[in-house]
């Protein structure tokens, strides 16, 4: 997936203005995400359970978990990373933005095997000490300001894109 976006990237060439309003929209969802994570706003679990109600993809979720074959394991995979998550996107337009196919599948494979421990059930043991909550308010905080700091970057990119000094 990281390497199909990298692709698009490298396909359509970005002016640095173009770029710079990419990473600043980029950091107002990321900051919104934030928001969403910390509960203030449901529309990110709106958008995702939506999706997953829908009767096809139901059925083909369904079939796959089903199957004990490894190749159901990958489809599975496969079709996990397009169920609507505000993350994902995020990197996927990360991927977008590097603009090679190379550096995309590499920033897409860093986030796989960023997120494995949590889906492996990094979960569970924070339900079980009971302090899930609690990273759920610092990953937000953590979202929130990176997302804060990306728009920020945008931001004096399309301003200097604005000026000629990019």
């Amino acid at each position: 997936m990281g390497a199909l976006f990298g692709f698009l990237g490298q396909v359509v060439s970005l002016s640095a203005k173009a770029q710079g309003l990419l990473w600043f929209t980029l950091g107002c969802f990321m900051m919104a995400l934030g928001v969403s994570l910390m509960g203030r706003a449901k529309f990110l679990t709106y958008l995702e359970s939506s999706f997953m109600l829908k009767p096809a993809i139901k059925k083909i979720y369904n079939f796959l978990k089903s199957s004990k074959s490894l190749s159901s394991f990958y489809l599975l995979g496969v079709f996990n990373g397009f169920i609507p998550c505000g993350l994902v996107y995020v990197f996927a337009a990360f991927a977008a933005a590097s603009g090679s196919v190379l550096w995309g599948a590499v920033i897409m494979a860093i986030f796989g095997f960023a997120t494995l421990p949590a889906m492996m059930g990094f979960g569970f043991v924070l339900e079980f000490l009971k302090i899930r909550d609690i990273m759920i308010k610092i990953a937000a905080v953590i979202v929130i300001t990176y997302g804060a700091y990306l728009s920020y970057l945008g931001y004096t990119a399309m301003l200097g894109a604005v000026d000629g000094r990019a």
